[in-house]
Order: C-alpha cells, then structure tokens, then sequence
C-alpha cells in the first residue's frame, strides 16, 4: 500500500537520515527501484515529472503500475508515490484523484501570495485525503524537463516561516544553492541557511538536485534539517552510458537492454540509500 511521505519524513527528521526520491521512467525503472529499497529495507519515495506523466501515458496508468508491482514484488517497505514539480494547481488535483499518496506544488514562479494560496488549497485537499504536500520557495538553477533556470535565487526565510505556518505543509523544498543536472564545478550549498531555515520552520527540507554533491555535504545537509533528497540525473546518465555498450555489442532484444541498462541504476540507487542512511528503516 501506498503512503505519504509525511511520517517517514518526521521519522527521517527525528533520526537524523534522508529518505532518497528517485525518479522513475519507465516499468522496469519501477520495479528496480521497488526491489533495490526492499533488499536494503529502506523507505522508498517514487517522484513522478510532468515528462514522465506523457511517457508513461498519464497519472492513472503510473499509478495502477507502482500499485501492481508492489503487489508482484511483494513490497512491504514505506512507499510513496509522489507528483515531482506540479506547476498548477490542476496537475496536482490531477494526481490526487489518480491515487498519487504525496504532491508537490512548485510555485516558486507565482508572487509569494500566489504559491501561498495555491499551496494553502492543496494542503487542505490533499491532507482529507491523507495525502503529504512539499512546497517550493526561491529558485532551483538547471534543468529539468525542459524548464531552464538560469540561476539560483535563496529562499527566503520569513516565506518560508509564513508559507509553512500558514498552510501546515508537510515539507520544503527551500532552494539554497542546489541545481538540477549536472554541475559546473562543486555545488555550493547555504548550510548557514538552510540550518537557520530548518530551526524556524521545524519542518522536513528537501534537496533537489542531488546528484554531483560531495557525500560529505550531502552529510551536512542531513545534519542541517534535509530529509528528502531528489535524485535523478546520475540514473539516466548510468543507465545511458550502459545501454551504448549494449548497442555495440549487437544485442537486438529491447527487455535485455532495458534491463542490463538498469544494473548501475540498481547499484546507484543502493549507494545513495546508504549514504542517506535510510537503510534498515522501512
């Protein structure tokens, strides 16, 4: 069965580890995530883009697949289904009538007053639901999905205090310093901040864009209040750079190389659960 992120987040919070989001994109990226958190018994969060809704033909269909592979897999480890960067308003009323059990609304493009509303209405929706939020403040520099920004833009903090206390979001993701794709040098992140934002909000922060940041920051950011981590783009790059080898070794049957390309993901996916800490704790 599906949960929300919120109680494995506070647990996370509490404890002093990081549950990891992993992107998925397709079947096979399902199962081999679902297996590679049941093996390491960690809790597991699957984050859902506005692209992969098209690729794998829409919210219920993604749903109906996560829930039957569970069942197949015998999964019995925390999962959540969450919607990663909902944009509207509408997107993610979308997928909590599909059964998603966790939403974020991205409103960090909206005038503060904006994402407060909006982010206010999904709370209230989503939580008679049983359904965990994530909300945005500031901006998330790279790309994703198409969606460029070119630079990075602090939370601030006392948004982040308002928008917090006034909606009771379950967890924020306050942008300070992280990227999505790949970074141009070391990622700089504001520990200061985000140490100081997570003492006034006394809610679970999340990092996006995980992938490329030193194993000793990702420690700190734990340390600073982070307990959900987004990674993505070491994946797809992993599982690339495999399937060129297969290509050139002549193999012609697309479920092997769909599969041998996810063997890195798998052994990815496990080293991010350790570092994280999150192993033993589903």
């Amino acid at each position: 069965m599906l949960v929300s992120m919120k109680d494995m987040l506070q647990h996370a919070l509490r404890d002093g580890y990081a549950v990891g989001q992993f992107n998925i994109n397709n079947l096979e990226w399902v199962g081999a995530v679902l297996s590679t958190g049941q093996q390491l018994r960690s809790p597991i969060i699957l984050g859902v883009s506005g692209g992969t809704v098209k690729h794998m033909l829409g919210l219920k269909c993604i749903h109906d697949i996560v829930v039957n592979a569970m069942d197949y897999l015998q999964i019995d480890i925390p999962v959540a289904l969450h919607l990663d960067h909902g944009t509207t308003r509408e997107a993610c009323e979308a997928a909590i009538e599909a059964g998603f059990s966790s939403i974020m609304f991205d409103g960090s493009h909206l005038p503060f007053a904006e994402n407060l509303a909006i982010t206010r209405h999904l709370v209230d929706l989503a939580h008679s639901r049983g359904i965990s939020v994530e909300a945005e403040l500031g901006t998330i520099a790279g790309s994703e999905d198409g969606i460029v920004n070119s630079e990075v833009i602090y939370a601030d903090p006392q948004e982040c205090f308002t928008l917090v206390s006034e909606t009771q979001v379950d967890c924020l993701a306050a942008a300070l310093g992280s990227t999505h794709g790949l970074y141009k040098g070391k990622a700089k992140l504001g520990f200061a901040e985000m140490k100081a934002i997570s003492e006034l909000v006394k809610v679970p922060l999340v990092l996006h864009g995980g992938t490329g940041i030193a194993d000793d920051d990702i420690r700190k950011a734990i340390a600073c209040g982070t307990a959900k981590i987004n990674v993505n783009t070491e994946n797809m790059y992993a599982w690339c750079e495999a399937v060129k080898a297969l290509f050139a070794a002549d193999i012609n049957d697309p479920r092997k190389v769909i599969q041998q390309g996810l063997l890195p993901v798998r052994e990815m996916v496990a080293r991010r659960i350790q570092l994280f800490g999150s192993q033993n704790r589903g």
